[in-house]
């Protein structure tokens, strides 16, 4: 696959061919391979092309992913967290049309494979934000520990007060 013959059936009058070419790809034993090796390697390419790569990984993950190897259980994460650390780096990130379809992809291996085989997946994800994000999402992490759990707290402290005298009570009005 190269980007020459995608963007030749992209380009194509016929919509039928562009059509069986991307489902030949995503079919193929290797096209969500040759996808991810396209899509790590590529700087700034049409976004058409990115999408359809997404498009032929999505499907992978969709269809096959839940019954791979661990090998290649291993790439999509590795690919996933190569990803997000592109796009928190990237002066200019990736339009709305393919970070929404990354996010369905990150989304689905996260379902497919947490906690069992991607225990670590918050703490990946932690390491791909850059040191200012990183130190954001402590603040806010921090100031919702302060609030959140101070309130749910005193909120406990209350339900229990007024369950315990509303136990009391009825005790009091048993014969």
């Amino acid at each position: 696959m190269d980007i020459q013959t995608i963007q030749r059936f992209l380009d194509s009058s016929d919509p039928s061919a562009m059509n069986q070419y991307f489902e030949q790809l995503k079919e193929s034993e290797d096209g969500w391979k040759l996808s991810i090796n396209f899509l790590s390697n590529i700087n700034n390419e049409q976004d058409q092309v990115k999408f359809f790569c997404f498009q032929v990984i999505l499907h992978y993950v969709k269809t096959k992913y839940p019954y791979a190897n661990s090998e290649h259980q291993r790439i999509i994460r590795e690919f996933v967290k190569h990803w997000i650390q592109s796009q928190s780096r990237s002066s200019n990130p990736d339009n709305s049309m393919i970070q929404n379809k990354a996010s369905q992809i990150i989304c689905m291996v996260f379902l497919m494979d947490f906690p069992s085989r991607w225990s670590s997946f918050f703490d990946d994800l932690l390491e791909t934000l850059n040191l200012g994000e990183l130190e954001t999402f402590t603040f806010i992490k921090d100031t919702m520990r302060e609030m959140c759990i101070t309130k749910t707290g005193g909120f406990m402290v209350s339900y229990t007060c007024y369950i315990s005298e509303y136990q009391y009570r009825s005790c009091l009005s048993l014969p």
